[in-house]
């Protein structure tokens, strides 16, 4: 009867895990199709950024575009002081100064806990002269801003697809585990045990039969 049981809770176990298995391929491949996509979006927008930026310098001073790039908030796209949640650096310091702002979530999907990108904000610098520079590089800044939000969208959904990755890396060898070891070896111990008790029927039997035969 115990492994009657057992037998019993690995088949319903195995059948709810193979679901999850399911379900978890189905998302992979949904969020792998959208990751295609937002991963070629992103080449475009700095692609595009890139040729602004070339037809801003075939268009203005070189000195003056340089100055303007390399002025804090404009490389990461993010201006302001104190320390920056997505920033790699000193607190207040250029590289907090240039970082995108963002805030790290956790969520949940389908049992697997994964880190999101919340609350991105990504400035476009607007501190500089308009009269000194074409106005072609406005629109590089606020392409390649779009393009680094972009970016981080793109760094959540292939740490999420990582992550269901290995959730179902996981979630496969247990249901093949069930399937082809633990279910197998419980039906093969039931069957052993079945037949055992089988044969001990028939020899309890026989052995009534040859005592009535006698004390007839």
């Amino acid at each position: 009867m115990r492994l009657r049981r057992r037998l019993k809770l690995s088949v319903k176990g195995h059948k709810l895990l193979k679901d999850k298995l399911d379900e978890l391929t189905r998302v992979f491949l949904e969020m792998l199709g959208q990751n295609r996509g937002l991963r070629a979006e992103c080449e475009r927008m700095f692609a595009l950024s890139r040729d602004l930026l070339v037809a801003a310098y075939a268009l203005g001073d070189a000195a003056v575009l340089d100055r303007v790039l390399a002025a804090p908030g404009c490389e990461g796209g993010a201006a302001g002081d104190g320390a920056v949640d997505g920033a790699v650096g000193e607190p207040g310091g250029v590289a907090a100064a240039r970082a995108p702002l963002f805030r790290a979530g956790v969520r949940r999907i389908l049992n697997t806990e994964v880190t999101t990108v919340e609350d991105v904000t990504v400035t476009v610098p607007d501190d500089y002269s308009r009269a000194m520079t074409p106005t072609v590089l406005d629109e590089a800044l606020a392409r390649r801003a779009d393009a680094i939000r972009g970016l981080l969208r793109l760094s959540e959904q292939e740490h999420i697809l990582r992550m269901l990755a290995l959730e179902i890396r996981d979630t496969r060898r247990r249901v093949n585990a069930l399937e082809y070891v633990l279910i197998p070896d419980l039906e093969r111990d039931i069957a052993r045990i079945v037949f055992k008790l089988d044969e001990a029927d028939r020899e309890s039997r026989t052995r009534l039969l040859k005592v009535k035969e006698i004390l007839a």
